[in-house]
């Protein structure tokens, strides 16, 4: 997909927001993504949402419309270095994965690969996060093929949970449909032994954040009653009745 066609996805109300074509289209030259101009892109696009905040716009439009604008980078960066191909695919992990990113929130990343990879593609790989670390973007990424993600999914129920919420943004996308097949409930962790392991990893988070949520500074992501209970609320009623959002939820009466 091309840089204007990236650019007209997204929502007429964040297009609205800033000159898209004037500082989008210098991310890529003949040689590859320009780390300054997607730098000024990436401030022009935080301080348009900034003002966007300010005026009342909708928080859920904000944060859907900040993943949007760096899905348009990745991408572009992505192809500009020459990463497109079957063997490679670049996935969003986790918040990102949702199409859900704060101004402060990391942006996670699995970069999926069906091949072991040869020297000219694990060069692009590092210039391409390398230069998402310029751009200022917090990164958070790992490297794996498809059997290594099935097989510490079989034995983590956190890294289970994470690709339960994933997008694939560029590259093969059958490399991630066959790691969603493989990890499903009906290969690991079922819905009852996924409901038990979440609870046990409540558990020992709740240990971790003082076992109260009446505290003079109390942890609202991770402490009791916060932003993660209510994640993982979603995260087992999605296992059980294999939803892969909230809003899929109301057609199961939940």
């Amino acid at each position: 997909m091309t840089l204007p066609a990236l650019i007209d996805a997204l929502p007429d109300w964040i297009r609205a927001l800033m000159p898209w074509q004037e500082l989008a289209i210098p991310c890529a030259g003949s040689d590859g993504p320009h780390a300054e101009h997607c730098r000024r892109f990436l401030k022009a696009a935080d301080a348009a949402l900034e003002s966007a905040f300010l005026d009342g716009e909708d928080i859920a439009s904000l944060v859907h419309g900040r993943a949007g604008i760096v899905d348009v980078v990745l991408q572009h960066a992505w192809s500009g270095l020459g990463l497109d191909g079957d063997s490679l695919a670049l996935v969003a992990v986790g918040g990102y994965g949702r199409a859900e990113l704060h101004p402060g929130s990391d942006v996670d990343l699995l970069i999926l690969t069906g091949k072991t990879l040869d020297q000219g593609t694990q060069r692009g790989l590092s210039d391409f996060l390398t230069l998402l670390w310029d751009l200022g973007l917090l990164i958070g990424h790992s490297v794996r093929t498809v059997d290594q993600c099935v097989e510490q999914a079989a034995t983590d129920v956190t890294v289970a949970t994470n690709l339960m919420e994933t997008r694939s943004l560029r590259g093969n996308p059958d490399l991630l449909a066959a790691v969603r097949e493989r990890t499903s409930p009906a290969h690991i962790w079922p819905s009852r032994e996924f409901f038990e392991e979440k609870l046990k990893e409540r558990r020992r988070r709740y240990v971790r954040y003082g076992e109260s949520a009446y505290k003079l500074e109390p942890n609202v992501k991770e402490g009791p009653g916060g932003l993660r209970d209510i994640q993982m609320v979603g995260w087992i009623a999605k296992r059980h009745l294999g939803a892969s959002s909230l809003h899929e939820l109301v057609g199961h009466g939940f």
